[in-house]
Formats: C-alpha cells, sequence, structure tokens
C-alpha cells in the first residue's frame, strides 16, 4: 500500500508528497530494474541480508557486527555509497 510507504518515508524525514509523486510516475522504476538485474546477476545473493561493499560480499565471519557497522557508515558518508535492496515483493 502506498500510504503505508509515505508513511514510512516521512517518519525518516522524507518529504511525503514528493515520494508518493516519485512512486506514481515511476520516476526510479529504470534505475531499480538496472540495480535489480545487478543483484541477480552479478552478485546472486544466496541469502538474506546479503551485504555487499565495493563488489565484495561481507560477512558476520569476516568482520565483528561493530566493524562492518563502521564499514558501512564510513563508505556511505566518505564515499557517496548508494545502496540496492530488495522489494517486500522479493523483487532485486
Amino acid at each position: 500500500d502506498i500510504s503505508v510507504l509515505v508513511e514510512l518515508a516521512e517518519s525518516i524525514g522524507l518529504d511525503g508528497a514528493e515520494y508518493r509523486e516519485a512512486l506514481d510516475q515511476g520516476k526510479y522504476a529504470i534505475l531499480q530494474q538496472n540495480l535489480s538485474h545487478y543483484a541477480r546477476n552479478i552478485l546472486k545473493p544466496k541469502g538474506i541480508p546479503a551485504i555487499y561493499i565495493d563488489g565484495q560480499k561481507v560477512t558476520l565471519s569476516d568482520y565483528s557486527v561493530e566493524e562492518m557497522m563502521g564499514i558501512i557508515l564510513y563508505k556511505t558518508q566518505n564515499e557517496g555509497a548508494a545502496g540496492m535492496s530488495c522489494g517486500i515483493d522479493g523483487c532485486c
């Protein structure tokens, strides 16, 4: 339900009307399709959650939770990293 998504967007500080408009117009549909293709055909995650940083799979056996959070924060704050995620319908 789009109203639930808009409510969630507003709860994290996004403009609800702008968010609804982007959903209604499919503003990011092509980007999402391209990212889904990349995730399915290049990264090929075998389970959920799957975390990749710079194209490399990262697991808790490689890093502690604290180390992993530090890496993710560093990448997003200092290198302008972009994320990919799967939707509730299973589309990635």
